[in-house]
């Protein structure tokens, strides 16, 4: 956001498909919003929600979250962009706005594979809460100067977009529109019980356009992270995700791994 010649402020809109950046070599992630900050000396918000295109072009009820430090900022997009039925909440934690929407790929993978796996209602109700621990501790791991809430897992960009993704019932990957709903998707078919598992490229070489599967590739990213801290045994569900995409384990040993969870301590 910035200023033209005229005093007039100037807001540009930019739609990315993917929240993080990964830096393997360096072993860290950074944030899309601090590399337009950087590249452009701009002042940067998000926006994110459990949304998706279809429904919000057929004008069916939906809400947003505005990550955003300056609430001026906030509220000039939320008047731009707010409608009769698409409503914006904000949020100064724009960091962990922009972490929600990214991380919780991660644990639309381990609710997928309870689906897979036939494990009923219960236990992924409790995959997904722990999934949220996880996400808000990471929130404060990977970033813990910036000021991120707990809260805002709550938030449209947290578990409201996850549970969108969860009614979720193409299974079709080809039919695949939205990349927030791959994730699942992919959880769905890598609990295949036979001994034919198939691997993450097998499932994403079936989709018409060139695309990654996303909660997979933060998985690794992290794991690699949360072990060169020693910090693994306190996110058993990330670390199990990972190794599940990478064939280290079976989709079975999920649960085995949570069974042990901080949370319980």
């Amino acid at each position: 956001m910035s200023k033209n010649l005229s005093g007039r402020r100037l807001i540009l809109f930019h739609f990315v498909k993917q929240g993080l950046i990964l830096c393997p070599g360096e072993n860290r992630i950074r944030l899309v919003s601090d590399l337009i900050r950087e590249q452009t000396g701009k002042r940067c918000l998000v926006v994110i929600g459990a949304t998706t295109a279809l429904e919000v072009v057929g004008e069916q009820f939906t809400e947003l979250t505005v990550g955003s430090k300056s609430l001026e900022c906030g509220h000039e997009v939320k008047r731009l962009l707010q409608t009769d039925y698409m409503k914006l909440v904000i949020t100064q934690d724009d960091v962990g706005v922009e972490l929600c929407g990214s991380l919780k790929n991660v644990v639309a993978i381990a609710a997928g594979i309870c689906d897979g796996l036939k494990l009923g209602d219960n236990t992924k109700a409790d995959v997904i809460r722990i999934g949220f621990w996880e996400v808000s501790e990471l929130m404060h791991e990977l970033f813990p100067d910036r000021g991120t809430n707990y809260l805002t897992t709550e938030q449209s960009c947290g578990i409201a977009e996850l549970f969108m993704c969860m009614s979720h019932k193409i299974d079709d990957i080809s039919d695949i529109g939205d990349l927030d709903l791959l994730n699942i998707s992919i959880g769905r078919r890598l609990s295949n019980n036979d001994n034919n598992r198939p691997s993450i490229r097998s499932i994403t070489d079936k989709i018409p356009y060139r695309t990654f599967v996303d909660g997979a590739e933060y998985a690794k990213q992290i794991y690699s992270i949360l072990a060169d801290r020693r910090r693994t045994g306190h996110f058993p569900l990330f670390v199990a995700v990972h190794r599940i995409c990478q064939n280290e384990i079976k989709p079975q040993e999920l649960i085995t791994c949570l069974q042990s969870h901080p949370i319980h301590a």
